[in-house]
């Protein structure tokens, strides 16, 4: 299975939650109006719903056009006059104007290139905001919360869904991975996961679909204070979300920050 069918499931375990969801929506609203033209870093569909909801003029980048293909059915809006796909690289986005985009919104983005590269994309996107523009991403961090068998036994008990256990096990501190400069391996990391569920005799259907997933690529998962201090040497940090609801959360954190 490719990557790009892989994450067009929407139970991927990747897809922000719908209490996430709302919050990117929540606080999008309060500074985006009809019209206004939005950027969306990545194939996150439920990022371009919103941002059509609102009346906006969104569009996309991504390293692939084949991501953005396999997201379009997951996409609740439909208006291609307002919604435009561009396969393009996030560090030099040489071909959108400069400081126009009211808004600019990613998921998990800033964990799918190094640390350096962190630096180099917070200036992009600042350069390509209009003054008042607003940065509104969920960034992930290690989580340390529970124990790996206390967070499974909780999805086995149906406290917690299968996308807050993946994402806990994912981010889990201890989950057996090679890492190195907070970097893992995407492909170690699920096999490490796959043989942790199946001694925990998790259903088939899960561990089935865990196989599945034979791409790799590696994944940084910052430390939260390195990233908030170097994110604010261009933005000013307004909110963080962190819902109470769900597990995962609290490595999952939802920014709006403000172009300083």
């Amino acid at each position: 299975m490719s990557r790009a069918s892989y994450f067009a499931n929407q139970n991927h375990f990747g897809v922000p939650d719908p209490l996430e969801v709302q919050q990117i929506k929540e606080a999008l609203k309060q500074y985006v109006k009809r019209d206004d033209t939005v950027l969306v870093l990545g194939a996150t569909a439920e990022l371009r719903s919103i941002a059509l909801e609102l009346g906006c003029k969104v569009v996309s980048v991504d390293i692939t056009m084949e991501m953005i293909t396999a997201r379009e059915g997951n996409v609740s809006v439909k208006d291609p006059t307002r919604d435009v796909a561009v396969r393009g690289n996030w560090l030099n986005l040489w071909f959108l104007p400069r400081h126009c985009f009211a808004a600019v919104l990613a998921d998990a983005s800033f964990n799918n290139i190094t640390r350096a590269q962190q630096g180099s994309l917070f200036k992009e996107c600042a350069g390509l905001l209009r003054k008042d523009g607003i940065l509104v991403f969920r960034q992930m961090y290690w989580y340390k919360e529970k124990p790996i068998q206390d967070v499974i036994q909780l999805y086995k008990k149906k406290k917690i869904s299968m996308r807050e256990m993946m994402l806990c096990l994912f981010f889990h501190r201890d989950l057996p991975r090679a890492c190195k400069d907070n970097t893992v391996s995407v492909r170690e990391s699920f096999k490490s996961i796959l043989r942790i569920l199946q001694k925990a005799k998790i259903e088939k259907a899960l561990l089935d679909y865990i196989k599945r997933y034979n791409w790799d690529n590696p994944y940084l998962i910052a430390d939260q204070a390195d990233f908030e201090k170097r994110l604010q040497k261009i933005f000013y940090i307004e909110s963080v979300y962190v819902s109470k609801k769900l597990c995962h959360s609290r490595c999952a954190p939802i920014y709006l920050a403000l172009k300083r």
